[in-house]
């Protein structure tokens, strides 16, 4: 190699191509058959993804060495790369009629033949090429990744182990076999590869991704988020971070740092349907009914088939009193995932079609879940919620005839109306559906008992005794009453009393399911199933029970006693 070109080569080699260049096309120049002058020029094209004129040199190349394997696979490689297959093998299988011991080019006819499809000859290849080359990673690793898409598990891990203990930090194969970690929840082993493969490839962003989402399996967020963070120093516009970091601080209820990454995602892709739903989600969080719909609306035309954002955006809708809207996108709902009881039971309220006996319980969880940690606050507050201080009141006297009661709080919640009825020395039992509302009163110390489980099954199985039982705005998330009544009178003791309260709704005998989801239950009606229960009804009054969007909601809170029921002999 004369002195020209061997400058040329180390400045290629520095990665100053305009240099590097500028010398080979002087030497080309003088001496238009150099040989390596035309090779090496061909191979800076193909750094500058500058096919074509790859291929003019190789092809100058091969008219002065016709008989050079290394050439012929050049121009095998350059057909590649511009989508020739078929003279990419033409050229791989002469430099293999030239030099049949070429590790190399089996190894890369191996991997033109995985792209056409034809595994025997790919598989042919690969082991061909390790035979003669035993400590080819490169091989191993493609040999690998053909059985990993083949779905045999078993031999793609084997090889990539082979890689592994041949370089301990080989990025492919330590990722890799993180993933097979991973999936078989071996996190320790997992991150062990994960850190082993970074130390090949600090940037490796695929690792970065896979060991934040470890880390997440071990409930360390704060080590998956620095690690997302690392990544968007390396790519700032990593999509999939953006969306990783995003989720991680929804979780945490994090507004603004979510709604910051998913505006990002949005910002590299308007039409991203995950970005738009959770963004929905959070404002429809942060009562912002007007913005969440606005991303609802996106995503239910992004993906009409999505049952959820249907459902969400109906939500939306009927809070802003858009009912005939709410109802369209609560029927996309239910056509989409027909079997959602929940989706059913909403649809049925706004429909007003039929009242079903009582919601899905886990609609009346999920619910409530949500609201725990602003319940208190919204209701007092806000929504100026009368019902505790209302029953408690009617209970007053009860109590002090009583004395030392057993009162059970049926739907007890944050506590509202156990902190009222703690003053009167009651063993107080709670009993809720909700854990996230039980967390709430548990934290309180008010009751001496709290139960988790849903009503009627906690009122069947177990056994009280109980002087009192309340149940603040509890009746509106059920329909037919008449079992809950007649469970209700077998805990109570004898002359034990009942303090409950209802919405009123049309003036008949029967139940009702609003659009609000809540049940509404005349007089009536109240009056039918409590005798039928054996309750003696003694007091009701119309009151407000709160507010909802700036209007009273009315309806009647009732005390009654046990009375024994005469059976006709």
């Amino acid at each position: 190699m004369n002195k020209d070109l061997s400058a040329a080569l180390l400045l290629h080699q520095q990665g100053d191509l305009v240099a590097a260049k500028k010398i080979y096309q002087a030497v080309l120049a003088d001496n238009p058959d150099e040989f390596e002058a035309l090779v090496l020029f061909a191979m800076l094209f193909i750094q500058e993804n500058e096919y074509n004129n790859a291929l003019v040199y190789f092809l100058q190349a091969e008219k002065c060495a016709p008989f050079h394997p290394q050439v012929q696979v050049h121009l095998a490689n350059t057909y590649k790369l511009l989508a020739q297959p078929q003279l990419a093998l033409q050229h791989y299988q002469q430099a293999l009629a030239l030099q049949p011991d070429y590790a190399e080019a089996h190894h890369n006819l191996a991997n033109l033949y995985v792209q056409l499809q034809k595994n025997n000859e790919a598989l042919t290849h690969y082991k061909k090429a390790i035979d003669l080359k035993p400590g080819y990673v490169a091989a191993y690793n493609h040999l690998a990744l053909f059985y990993l898409k083949q779905n045999d598990f078993l031999e793609a891990k084997n090889h990539f182990k082979i890689v592994y203990n041949i370089e301990p930090h080989n990025v492919l194969a330590c990722y890799h076999l993180g993933n097979f970690a991973l999936e078989d929840n071996l996190l320790t082993q997992a991150i062990q590869y994960y850190e082993q493969g970074l130390e090949g490839d600090a940037q490796y962003i695929p690792i970065l991704t896979n060991l934040a989402a470890t880390h997440l399996k071990m409930a360390d967020k704060d080590k998956a988020t620095m690690l997302y963070k690392q990544i968007l120093t390396i790519d700032a516009d990593d999509a999939i971070t953006h969306m990783n970091l995003a989720a991680i601080y929804l979780l945490d209820k994090n507004h603004r740092l979510a709604i910051k990454h998913y505006s990002l995602i949005l910002q590299l892709d308007e039409a991203n349907f995950n970005a738009h739903f959770n963004l929905g989600v959070i404002f429809m969080d942060k009562e912002e009914y007007g913005m969440a719909c606005e991303h609802f609306q996106t995503a239910t035309a992004l993906l009409p088939e999505n049952a959820d954002a249907h459902y969400n955006y109906a939500t939306c809708l009927l809070k802003q009193n858009l009912t005939q809207t709410a109802l369209y996108h609560f029927q996309q709902a239910v056509k989409y995932a027909p079997d959602n009881e929940i989706f059913n039971f909403r649809l049925a309220a706004v429909s007003g079609s039929y009242a079903p006996p009582r919601p899905p319980a886990q609609y009346i969880q999920t619910l409530f879940d949500r609201y725990a940690e602003r319940f208190d606050e919204d209701l007092l507050g806000s929504l100026h919620y009368k019902a505790p201080d209302l029953l408690c009141a009617l209970l007053k006297e009860p109590l002090q005839s009583i004395g030392l009661a057993t009162v059970i709080d049926m739907g007890c919640g944050t506590g509202l109306c156990g902190e009222r009825l703690q003053a009167s020395g009651a063993h107080l039992i709670g009993m809720d559906l909700s854990p996230g509302m039980l967390a709430i009163a548990r934290n309180k110390k008010i009751y001496d008992e709290l139960i988790e489980g849903d009503l009627l099954d906690i009122l069947k199985t177990r056994a009280f005794a109980a002087d009192v039982l309340i149940a603040a705005d509890v009746f509106i998330y059920f329909g037919d009453l008449s079992l809950l009544l007649e469970l209700a009178f077998h805990q109570a003791k004898t002359s034990g009393w009942l303090a409950f309260s209802c919405e009123e709704g049309p003036d008949d005998d029967t139940f009702h399911l609003a659009t609000t989801g809540r049940y509404q239950h005349p007089k009536a009606y109240i009056t039918k199933v409590l005798a039928a229960a054996g309750w003696h009804l003694t007091e009701d009054q119309r009151v407000i029970l709160r507010e909802q969007q700036g209007q009273p909601v009315l309806g009647r809170v009732y005390l009654c006693q046990k009375k024994c029921k005469i059976t006709e002999v």
